[in-house]
């Protein structure tokens, strides 16, 4: 996990967007500790670089702006995987620098597009993270020169049992079930891992990137599924089809994790 120690790689580039303007007037807040979740970022090796005629670092700045205009400060920020498009250590870097202004400690995850190896060199390994009273442990779903993930479900049990039972928040990539069922999308071990979790309380909260797509959704026993918006672009899913760039919430998610065990979100939209 990397703690907080630009189009042109100048962190004095983003700062700009976390300084009081004196128009904007801080939202309500709900009581807790802040995660600010972004997922699928898909920065690439040059500053300007387009993904499909979007520029990511220009939607990372929406966002961040959109971030801004709550007020909020963040105990930690969330990447939930394809931090990049290409794996470049460039785009690291850069988006590094770009999060550095939000003072926040960054637990990053790899994505299907991600080079873990490369990632973690900027912002160390997954890690859990203790943020108020609750954890987030981040789960490593992605399948080398594949799009679609697994996860070994038995190991996850080991890890969470090798840790406290304070509540706890769960991130992985790609989600266990959601609205699509293209074989891009799938989870192999997904059951397992719904399983292993519904089996541990204490585990409030499963959060997932891959799809683009905004979802909630009810897992067994107390577990809640969200899956979050891309920072880059929506994807619409409808069974075994989708479609890119509809007209859907692109931005970010904020956990607000209580003192009392409870978690809420709100949706960033930018």
């Amino acid at each position: 996990m990397s703690t907080h120690d630009d189009e042109g790689g100048d962190p004095a580039c983003w700062a700009h967007l976390f300084e009081a303007d004196g128009e904007a007037e801080a939202e309500p807040k709900p009581p807790g500790a802040v995660v600010l979740q972004l997922s699928d970022v898909h920065f690439t090796r040059a500053p300007d670089g387009d993904v499909g005629g979007v520029v990511p670092v220009r939607r990372l700045r929406a966002v961040l702006d959109r971030w801004r205009r709550t007020g909020w400060s963040a105990d930690l920020v969330l990447l939930t995987g394809d931090n990049t498009d290409d794996g470049a250590a460039e785009g690291y870097r850069r988006l590094h620098e770009a999060l550095l202004p939000l003072g926040a400690p960054i637990l990053a995850i790899a994505g299907n597009h991600d080079d873990r190896q490369e990632q973690e060199k900027v912002f160390g390994p997954a890690v859990p993270a203790e943020v108020g009273s609750w954890r987030v442990v981040g789960l490593t779903s992605a399948v080398p020169g594949q799009i679609h993930g697994a996860i070994d479900a038995a190991a996850v049990a080991r890890q969470l049992d090798g840790l406290d039972d304070r509540p706890t928040v769960v991130a992985i990539h790609h989600p266990p079930v959601s609205r699509s069922t293209h074989e891009w999308f799938r989870l192999d071990g997904g059951a397992e891992l719904l399983a292993v979790l519904a089996e541990r309380p204490h585990v409030r909260t499963l959060v997932s990137g891959h799809l683009h797509d905004v979802f909630e959704l009810a897992g067994p026993g107390h577990l809640a599924l969200l899956g979050a918006p891309s920072a880059l672009v929506a994807i619409g899913h409808r069974g075994d089809t989708f479609e890119i760039g509809v007209d859907a919430p692109a931005g970010a998610r904020v956990l607000h994790l209580a003192d009392d065990g409870t978690c809420s979100s709100t949706l960033l939209e930018a």
